[in-house]
């Protein structure tokens, strides 16, 4: 059956069919990688405003920005009780730091790439509770700066 199946596929009669499969198996994948990227029932993203709930209904909240040091200093600036741990430090150091894998941690970084990375690593870690800085500081000083 597998041989009748495999020699349907490789006649040049059926290239639309075999497309066909390969459109739904990449739908599939994509559909699977969103899946796999959430952190409770909003996704891993979290926004200004979000952020700012959090900071006022948990005294246990850490918040850790993954940019390199020189890029606190710039114009974007830090948020202030946020510590700094570099994306390529956060494997070694993270575990170090005690930290609890059900505390709530949000992560920033300038635009969320470097912090999507962060919360991949955190999720194989055990960490639960992982949100990303939707936009990065990009968008948080934009939006602090505008009034937004």
């Amino acid at each position: 059956m597998a041989d009748d199946l495999s020699l349907y596929f490789m006649t040049g009669s059926n290239k639309e069919t075999l497309m066909y499969f390969k459109s739904i198996v990449s739908i599939m994948s994509v559909i699977l990688l969103l899946i796999s990227c959430t952190a409770g029932d909003d996704g891993p993203f979290i926004d200004q405003d979000g952020l700012e709930k959090l900071l006022l209904s948990h005294d246990d909240l850490i918040i850790i920005d993954v940019r390199e040091v020189f890029e606190r200093t710039g114009p974007l600036g830090k948020i202030r009780g946020s510590m700094n741990i570099p994306l390529a430090e956060i494997r070694q150091t993270l575990p170090d730091a005690g930290f609890s894998k059900n505390k709530p941690i949000v992560l920033l970084c300038r635009t969320q790439n470097r912090s999507m990375a962060a919360y991949n690593m955190l999720q194989e870690m055990g960490y639960t509770r992982v949100y990303v800085l939707m936009g990065g500081m990009a968008d948080y000083e934009h939006q602090r700066t505008s009034g937004y």
